[in-house]
This record gives C-alpha cells, structure tokens and sequence, in this order.
C-alpha cells in the first residue's frame, strides 16, 4: 500500500503528496529493515522537501536518513541526522506522526546503547500519543520499554516482561500483525536469556504460524531463525 500511495501522488503533480508519500513508504520500509528501500524514499523525500519548502517531509525524510545510516553503522552521524530530524519536526509542530518517530530515535539510542534514554524516549512517544490521540506506534514504542527495561535490570525483570506483554495486547487489538511479530520475538528473547526455552518457543510458534512460508523478510527471517535455535 505505500509503494501505491508513491505510485498514485506521482500522477497528481502535487510535491506535497509525493513527498508525504516517499517519507510514510520510508518509514514503512524501516519496519520492514529495508535500509536500501528506506534511503531511496527518503532521498526523494528529501529532495522534494528542500525544493519546495516542505519541512514536515523534511524532518520525516532526515529522521528516517539518520536511521539508515545507523543500520549502516555510522552510529554517531546517524543519531546527529535522526536528532536533526526531530528539531525539525519539533520546530513544525503539528505533532503529526510524531510517536512514530520518537520510536525510530528510541531505537537508534537503543543501537547507541543508551537504554536510559530509550525508555525515557519510549514514554515520552507514549505520552505524546495519548495527548494527540495517536495510538498507532504504541506497541512498538511499549517493546522499546520492555526491551529498555530488560537491559537496564536484566532478563530477570518484571517490568520488562510487563512492557512486552501490553505491547502484544495492543498489537493485537490493533490487528498489527509485524507489530506482534517483532514484540515476540523480544519476549522470546527475555525468555530464553532466562533459561526457558520452552516457554520462549511457545510463544513464538503461533505468531510465525500466521505467516505464509512464502513470505520473507529481515524481520520474519530472524524469528524464523530464533525458533529454529530454540527448538534444536
């Protein structure tokens, strides 16, 4: 559905729609850990915005740039791109999409290994979407807790396991199947690191039970490959 929504602003000549479009198919290929996909939206994005004045596109398209070069493992530029993304959009503030980017920063400071300041980005994304009534990136943003919160304390925490199992109820809910996927594979993780690989594979096997064996990617491989370890 984004690559349609790129296809269909293309016919309207509207750079607005079109950048709008590239900077949502960016972030959607950062769900998927498509870095290629990712940095070819938002280049365009970016392009568009900095022609046309579009700073709303702009900080999404530097927000979701600073990502790919994370993921390409230049960690120190690439928190300092996706920080200056998110002054932009502060500086615009409508507030619009801003839970999910606030995730997309909490997960960069999670790469960085400052889970301090990932949970505390998490919450915060959490607040916001309660304030502007933009529920759509809670579960992701309740995982980074829960993984925040394993790594501060430990395998062994409570709250952590707490985080991941409201992030799941949410995801549920929402219907979000890659949402559930992705928090499962984490609670799978907390469990195993705490010796219960049982339980770990337990939950794991519906949710990829959901998936056709034709599908793939990033994501969907690697929990493919932590079932695969926990029941060898």
């Amino acid at each position: 559905q984004a690559e349609e929504a790129v296809d269909f602003a293309r016919t309207l000549g509207h750079p607005y729609s079109l950048g709008f479009a590239c900077s949502f198919a960016g972030v959607n290929a950062i769900m998927l850990r498509d870095v290629d996909r990712a940095q070819a939206c938002a280049d365009e994005a970016k392009h568009l915005a900095e022609r046309h004045g579009l700073q709303l596109v702009l900080g999404q398209a530097t927000t979701t740039l600073g990502w790919v070069e994370i993921e390409r493992h230049c960690q120190a530029a690439g928190l300092a791109r996706v920080q200056e993304g998110m002054d932009i959009l502060a500086a615009v503030g409508s507030g619009s999409g801003a839970p999910g980017f606030l995730a997309v920063l909490a997960e960069c400071l999670a790469r960085g290994g400052d889970h301090e300041a990932c949970l505390g980005t998490a919450q915060f994304g959490l607040a916001i979407a309660a304030d502007k009534g933009q529920p759509f990136y809670d579960a992701e943003l309740l995982r980074l807790c829960g993984e925040a919160q394993a790594q501060i304390e430990g395998a062994a925490s409570s709250s952590a396991e707490g985080f991941l199992r409201a992030s799941l109820e949410v995801a549920a809910a929402q219907e979000g199947l890659s949402f559930t996927l992705r928090t499962v594979v984490t609670l799978a993780t907390l469990l195993r690191d705490r010796g219960d690989r049982e339980s770990a594979a337990r939950e794991l096997m519906p949710v990829l039970g959901r998936f056709r064996d034709e599908q793939q990617w990033a994501e969907l491989d690697d929990a493919r490959g932590l079932l695969a370890e926990l029941l060898s």
